[in-house]
């Protein structure tokens, strides 16, 4: 029988709920089946794992976050530009 390798439950917790910046600049989300194919598991203990340990509630709060940095920082650029013209 072959060696087993052991699934890198981190790894995969970190790239679910961060994802990937990709060369545009956008975030790729991984889905479970994403997930599961890349790391070569099951769907079903990625779905499972991420279930039990709310993943998904995580990766929410995470994107809430960056979205409002994003705005409060498009923010201080427009006000920046306004004040250049007071």
């Amino acid at each position: 029988m072959g060696k087993v390798t052991p699934i890198n439950w981190a790894m995969i917790k970190t790239d679910y709920i961060f994802g990937r910046v990709m060369k545009d600049g956008k975030v790729k989300k991984y889905s479970c089946a994403d997930i599961a194919k890349k790391y070569g598991c099951s769907q079903a203990s990625v779905l499972n794992k991420s279930a039990k340990e709310g993943w998904n509630e995580i990766r929410k709060q995470y994107m809430k976050e960056v979205e409002n940095e994003v705005m409060a920082k498009k923010k201080d650029k427009l006000v920046g530009k306004v004040l250049e013209f007071d």
